[in-house]
C-alpha cells in the first residue's frame, strides 16, 4: 500500500521571512501543505521546519524538496518518509464533563498516555502526543465527550540514529562565510 502523507524536514536560518518564501514557493507550485510544524533546534540562529504533504507523486516531492533546497535560507532539506524517523503530533483537547463523566475519561486519558493538565468546573485540558494513528484513536473516544477546543500542531519528525553527517554539514554551512554566495548561485543555475 503507497503511503499517502510524505514528511520533509528542512533546516532553515532563524530569520524573518523564511518561512513566508518556504510557502510562497509551496503554493506557485501548487502543493498541498497538510500540515508543518516550525521551531528552535539545539543551534542557535537555526530552525527545523516539519512539513507533511499528501503529494503521491515521487518526483513532484524531490522537486519539492530540491526546491526548498535551493532557497538562500535552508540548509539541509530531507524527505523522512521512507528512512527510519519518529514521527510524532502534540495535541491540546477542552473537554466539558460532567463528575460523572470525569472518572470515566481519567481513565480513558491514562489508556492513551494523556494527562487532564487543567481542570476547572465543567471542563478539563486534555495534554496529548503520540503517532498519527494513536492520535486519531484517541480523538474518536474523544468525541463520546463534548469537546470544546482542539488544537493539534501537526507532525513533527526525527530521524533515528546518529547524525554526525548532519550536524557537520550544518555546523560548516553556519561558519562557511561564502555559503549565502553558493547558494544564490547554485539557485541561479
Amino acid at each position: 500500500m503507497q503511503k499517502t502523507e510524505h514528511t520533509i524536514v528542512a533546516f532553515v536560518e532563524d530569520e524573518p521571512g523564511v518561512l513566508n518564501r518556504i510557502v510562497s514557493m509551496l503554493r506557485r507550485r501548487n502543493f498541498n501543505i497538510k500540515s508543518m510544524v516550525a521551531g528552535a533546534t539545539e543551534s542557535p540562529g537555526i530552525s527545523r521546519i516539519t512539513i507533511v504533504t499528501d503529494e503521491s507523486n515521487q518526483h513532484r516531492r524531490v522537486n519539492m524538496a530540491r526546491n526548498i533546497q535551493k532557497l538562500v535560507n535552508a540548509y539541509t532539506v530531507e524527505d523522512v518518509t521512507d528512512v527510519p524517523a519518529v514521527i510524532r503530533e502534540y495535541m491540546l483537547a477542552k473537554v466539558s464533563v460532567t463528575n460523572g463523566d470525569r472518572v470515566k475519561l481519567d481513565l480513558l486519558t491514562r489508556d492513551y498516555g494523556a494527562k487532564i493538565i487543567d481542570s476547572e468546573e465543567g471542563a478539563v485540558i486534555i495534554e496529548a502526543t503520540g503517532y498519527d494513528m494513536e492520535m486519531e484513536s484517541f480523538l474518536q473516544k474523544l468525541k463520546e465527550y463534548d469537546i470544546v477546543e482542539l488544537m493539534r500542531t501537526g507532525k513533527m519528525a526525527m530521524r533515528r540514529g546518529s547524525h554526525l553527517e548532519l550536524k557537520a554539514k550544518i555546523e560548516m554551512m553556519t561558519t562557511d562565510q561564502q555559503w549565502t554566495t553558493k547558494q544564490i548561485q547554485s539557485a541561479i543555475s
